[in-house]
């Protein structure tokens, strides 16, 4: 199966990011024909998958969403990105940030899109609703973060 993988974080910040690339790393070391894109100030050298680099500018907690840089790092990478999902069978992302990059591609290139999404949001307010000791103030924080998180991941996963 040839994945085309999409991370254009310019910094490994989270273990969710960490997470993706050894997957696709695992993936890659199975067999699978495993394609990368990849920002190209991102300090990391794959072992077993291709990565190819894009230029993709962006400053977190700017007015201007890394989403929306995400896209147009896409848009403008655009003949290199159709090369590399050439007979690429899914594209593969984890994040909402992602999402609208991928949505490109996939508009170019006819490909599916592969998504996983995982709030710790939902988990901790169950976890936390399940300590009888939290006030009622606490319990209706919980009950709407639970509320609000879960029906998110709903809508992006749709």
């Amino acid at each position: 199966m040839k994945i085309l993988g999409l991370f254009l974080n310019n910094e490994l910040r989270t273990g969710g990011h960490r997470r993706l690339l050894e997957l696709l790393e695992d993936l890659a070391a199975r067999g699978n024909e495993t394609i990368a894109i990849l920002n190209e100030k991102l300090a990391y050298e794959p072992r077993f998958f291709t990565a190819a680099r894009v230029p993709c500018a962006y400053r977190r907690n700017s007015l201007i969403p890394i989403s929306v840089s995400f896209r147009a790092a896409v848009c403008r990478s655009r003949a290199n990105i159709e090369k590399a999902c050439e007979g690429a069978e899914a594209i593969m992302i984890h994040g909402e940030t992602h999402l609208a990059a991928a949505r490109e591609i996939k508009r170019l290139t006819g490909t599916p899109i592969l998504y996983a999404h995982r709030s710790n949001s939902v988990r901790d307010a169950e976890i936390a609703r399940a300590d009888s000791s939290l006030s009622v103030t606490d319990r209706l924080k919980t009950s709407r973060v639970k509320f609000f998180a879960g029906r998110y991941e709903r809508i992006l996963t749709r």
